[in-house]
């Protein structure tokens, strides 16, 4: 009847309404947890109707997640080999061994050292730096399943940790040396903002990503306050 196909196209216009002020966001947890509060806090104040589903997930599952348009747009960390020319690099970091007692590099061989579980690409870039470092495995004496976990027992005196250089504070208590590879040069560590360029098809998506092109990400870092240090 006229009256149902007038009520189903009026909820279509619901649901397209809908789909026009969502936006479907995956990251790994560094980035939702650091950097994406402040962003989409900023990006809301020039578009208060929006809505946000956000994933936290590794970075190989963000890549999945863009591929079977589960997802808007990601976030990653490295260049896992993005195909579509949707990508954006939005800061560089380092990776620093870090204690809250003074150390050399030689001597992480025989420091306690506080292991964290990551992404595989991550975990096995971490082992190979180690393995071209020491002919000894580590002394892994606490293994935790969280970066943020492992960064707070580091900060804590349980040992040292491979961190990201971007979450270690400035202290005079925390001591940390940069890692490098074999040719002394230091192991950057890269956060991209990726896309399916067909996938941009409403206005909402289109002004996100002019956002990001035009923000500097490095400005939406949010650090936990460690009064000890």
């Amino acid at each position: 009847s006229l009256r149902a196909l007038d009520g189903l196209k009026e909820r279509l216009e619901v649901i397209n309404k809908e789909n026009n002020r969502l936006l479907r966001i995956s990251a790994p947890n560094i980035i939702c947890e650091h950097y994406m509060p402040s962003l989409i806090h900023a990006f809301k104040k020039e578009h208060e109707e929006i809505r946000i589903v956000m994933n936290m997930m590794p970075t190989s599952k963000v890549i999945t997640a863009l591929k079977r348009h589960e997802c808007d747009f990601g976030f990653i960390r490295n260049d896992f080999g993005w195909e579509d020319n949707g990508k954006i690099l939005l800061t560089t970091n380092f990776i620093a061994a870090v204690s809250t007692e003074p150390f050399e590099l030689q001597d992480l061989a025989t420091m306690n050292r506080v292991a964290y579980t990551t992404d595989t690409y991550y975990m096995k870039m971490l082992d190979l730096w180690w393995d071209n470092h020491f002919s000894t495995p580590p002394h892994v004496e606490i293994q935790v399943n969280s970066l943020n976990l492992c960064r707070e027992m580091v900060f804590n005196g349980f040992g040292f940790g491979l961190l990201p250089s971007v979450l270690i504070p400035d202290s005079p208590r925390l001591h940390k040396i940069i890692l490098r590879d074999r040719n002394n040069v230091p192991i950057e560590r890269h956060t991209y903002f990726i896309y399916s360029e067909e996938a941009v098809n409403t206005p909402l998506k289109r002004e996100f990503l002019d956002f990001i092109r035009s923000s500097d990400f490095s400005s939406f870092l949010l650090l936990k306050k460690y009064p000890s240090l």
